[in-house]
């Protein structure tokens, strides 16, 4: 089933320019918090850790994002800007010596990609669309629909190919079993390609969320930081999200 078009909720579905939206569900970004999680490989040993602080603001709020090694040594930083749209965010990803690895930015109709000297741009597809760290909110604005069972179609950017790919989010009765931990009440999802010919090849996204208060727990695919690409499938572990108190 396609996901219906509700776009900031799900805020940009582009049904209306990105530039025309409101901040609609903005509530996602009003929270102020921050959260640390560890990146495990196959044989659950630490590659890097993230830490994580979401600032809020009238326009969405601002995540900013620290890679670094088991060490503490730095690998690389990340700004999410929402700018009103939750699922669709801009973002720009630089290495521990400030060059640019990675950047999106969208303007109306547009999504302008940079992949380090190089940059393209393209138009965003009609319909649902994800950038980054909009799967978390999309799965959140969706959540009752997922978790009673329906399947859900959005056009993801992938940033290391430079193109959007139309993916399925279900939710998944038999996660992997790295992703089933005693003691932890979990709801699971599983990101697939809706093209029935590619799902053959292409190996599934894992996220598992505590069902109390939807927070993402386990992610487990490939890693997003492109000097870790060499080591597969990654499962990150977040801890539970610490409120920034004011004042």
């Amino acid at each position: 089933m396609k996901a219906s078009p509700l776009r900031c909720l799900v805020a940009t579905l582009l049904i209306l320019p990105i530039s025309a939206q409101s901040c609609v569900d903005s509530w996602l970004q009003r929270q102020e918090y921050t959260m640390t999680s560890d990146a495990l490989d196959k044989n659950d040993s630490l590659i890097y850790r993230e830490s994580l602080q979401h600032l809020a603001g009238t326009d969405g709020g601002v995540l900013e994002v620290r890679y670094t090694r088991p060490n503490g040594g730095l690998l690389a930083s990340k700004t999410v800007e929402y700018d009103c749209r939750p699922t669709t965010p801009s973002y720009r990803m630089s290495d521990a010596d400030g060059r640019i690895l990675e950047a999106v930015t969208l303007n109306g109709s547009e999504l302008t990609a940079q992949s380090g000297e190089s940059t393209d741009v393209q138009p965003i597809p009609q319909g649902p669309s994800i950038v980054d760290a909009g799967f978390d909110n999309t799965i959140k604005l969706h959540w009752d629909e997922l978790t009673q069972g329906e399947k859900l179609e959005f056009n993801y950017f992938f940033a290391r190919e430079g193109r959007f790919v139309e993916l399925r989010f279900a939710l998944d009765d038999s996660p992997p079993e790295r992703l089933r931990v005693d003691g932890e009440d979990l709801v699971h999802f599983r990101i697939t390609p809706s093209n029935p010919f590619l799902r053959i090849f292409a190996k599934p996204l894992n996220v598992s969320y505590r069902r109390g208060n939807r927070e993402l727990r386990y992610y487990y695919g490939p890693t997003n930081l492109p000097m870790m690409r060499d080591v597969g499938r990654v499962l990150i572990r977040y801890s539970t999200s610490n409120p920034i108190q004011q004042g």
